[in-house]
């Protein structure tokens, strides 16, 4: 009966020692490179030795044994050298203290049983034993530390210990080994899963949030307690609603989804609002029910959504710049293959004409009208260039102007006295005020340059009696100049795109006006580039109005 009550009694203690060694596991970690871990895991083994070494079971000829070798086995072949050492050493010296006529024999068997262990571990390579291996890891430690029985008696007394005692060792180191084996192992697996879970809720990018039946906060993961603006520890026991509330359809649009879909408002501690996808999982953990939200933040792909929509923008607006620029080549093909074949060969013409003759052949005054001729079309010409020219500059940002106080009043007057003398007798050109000084911040000669040609535009589309206004009128920031004329004016279609290069309106073509469509286009630039704006519309008697809208200077008096 004592054999048995010490076996069941070096069980339990060996029992308890895996739960010691769960204790150090969970509170310290897995890692096979702790130094600190293995000395705690050695210490709890060789206690653990210890306490069975009190507990002997007698044998024949004064010999004892007990399930001391389960822990030095388990610990160096399981834990490392380090942690098999120092439950070697503990249990030495617990079997030392103990003395009895195999006191030196029983020392020296942990060391014996540490060479074995340390075997088995090489031999296993980290791979899980189970319980073959742990029986096996039992017959090799009992065959290492068999040869502890001879030491100190004779031949014939250690011969016949082992053939009377030794099956009974055996038995009793399989029991403890594969015992404290199974339990050390089921417990590390479940540490090592336990914090496999507590890694994927810690690492994961989605808010994990526990409820209970009050809809009060059990656990939030880190992710969910950065989606609330709280830390982990404050979000417990707070009432879920305080942090997501239902998104309306119109908030839901906002996020980019349907009516239908899962988005909710999450208001975190500092009152701001993001919104989340969130799916929702009910569980019964011992009869205890339990729901888990999932809550996915939006916020970057609502930044994605938002990056993606500017670049689609972006390119919308390059491909309708590359569609313009490539409708403006081919007006400037159009246009200026006809613009240039006129007058050169009118030049042509009339040079080849006087050349094949010889000018004595011409009367004077015919002479005259020939070179007048020419002169008239190289001044087309030289007209066509500069705009081009004009142009390109002011594409270019190549266009310095010299801002400065000009009296608007003076500078029309100015344009419609030098138009006076073009004048046929049916034409009429007026300058007209609101009675209000006009005092521009502009460039006088580039403003000069966009009245003279918005006068020129009036008088060549206009009828043959043409009726051409230009008016000043002045406001407390502004001032204008209004073009008006009685002309047939501009369609709905072209007046939207009046003001690009080579845009002409379709009733100049057919009367076959001469220009290449620049004048407006470098007008508007020119305004443009003096902080002003240029307005083209249907005046409001008919015709077309146009009106320069420019800044007013600082040191206007009115």
């Amino acid at each position: 009966m004592d054999f048995v009550a010490n076996l069941i009694a070096n069980l339990g203690l060996l029992s308890l020692a895996a739960v010691s060694v769960f204790v150090v596991v969970v509170r310290f970690g897995l890692s096979t490179s702790s130094r600190r871990r293995q000395i705690l895991t050695g210490l709890a083994y060789g206690v653990a030795s210890a306490l069975v070494i009190s507990f002997p079971i007698q044998g024949p000829l004064g010999a004892t044994f007990d399930t001391r070798a389960a822990p030095v086995l388990i610990a160096s072949s399981l834990s490392g050298p380090l942690a098999g050492s120092i439950a070697a050493a503990i249990a030495a010296a617990a079997r030392y203290e103990l003395g009895g006529a195999f006191q030196i024999g029983g020392t020296l068997s942990p060391f014996l049983y540490l060479a074995a262990g340390l075997l088995f571990r090489r031999a296993m390579k980290d791979r899980p034993a189970g319980p073959l291996g742990f029986a096996g890891l039992a017959l090799l430690g009992t065959i290492v530390v068999t040869p502890a029985f001879f030491i100190g008696q004779g031949w014939e007394t250690g011969s016949e210990i082992v053939r009377r005692f030794w099956l009974f060792v055996l038995l009793g180191n399989l029991l403890g080994v594969v015992l404290l084996g199974l339990l050390v192992g089921l417990m590390r697996d479940f540490a090592l899963q336990k914090r496999r879970s507590a890694a994927i809720l810690e690492t994961a990018s989605d808010g994990i949030v526990t409820l209970d039946d009050d809809d009060r906060i059990v656990s939030a993961n880190p992710a969910a307690a950065r989606l609330f603006g709280l830390e982990e520890e404050a979000a417990a026991a707070r009432p879920i609603d305080r942090f997501v509330k239902p998104a309306s359809d119109a908030e839901k649009a906002e996020a980019g989804a349907g009516p239908a879909s899962a988005v909710h408002r999450v208001v975190r501690a500092d009152g701001a609002e993001i919104f989340a996808e969130l799916s929702e999982s009910t569980f019964d953990l011992e009869g205890i029910r339990r729901r888990t939200l999932i809550l996915h933040d939006l916020t970057d792909l609502m930044r994605s959504r938002a990056e993606m929509h500017r670049l689609l923008d972006a390119l919308g607006a390059q491909l309708q710049a590359t569609a313009r620029a490539n409708e403006t080549k081919n007006a400037f093909l159009a246009n200026m293959s006809h613009e240039l074949r006129t007058p050169l060969n009118a030049i042509l013409g009339f040079s080849e004409l006087i050349e094949s003759r010889g000018a004595a052949a011409f009367a004077p005054e015919k002479l005259d009208d020939y070179i007048a001729g020419v002169r008239t079309s190289g001044e087309v010409l030289l007209r066509l260039v500069n705009d081009v020219m004009d142009i390109t500059r002011i594409e270019k940002g190549e266009s310095a102007f010299e801002i400065q106080p000009v009296d608007l009043q003076t500078l029309s007057a100015d344009v419609v006295r030098s138009f006076r003398p073009l004048l046929t007798a049916d034409q009429r050109l007026a300058l007209t005020s609101d009675g209000r000084p006009a005092i521009a911040a502009a460039d006088p000669a580039a403003l000069m340059q966009c009245v003279n040609n918005l006068v020129s535009n009036a008088l060549k589309h206009g009828p043959p009696d043409a009726a051409v206004e230009l008016r000043t009128e002045a406001t407390d920031a502004f001032v204008r100049l209004l073009v008006m004329d009685n002309g047939p004016g501009v369609p709905e279609s072209v007046l939207e795109r009046l003001g690009d290069p080579f845009v002409r309106g379709e009733e100049a073509m057919v009367r076959g006006i001469e220009g290449a469509g620049l004048g407006l286009a470098i007008t508007r630039r020119l305004i443009e580039g003096q902080n002003g704006a240029l307005w083209l519309g249907a005046g409001p008697e008919g015709g077309c109005l146009a009106i320069l809208t420019l800044p007013k200077a600082e040191d206007d008096p009115g």
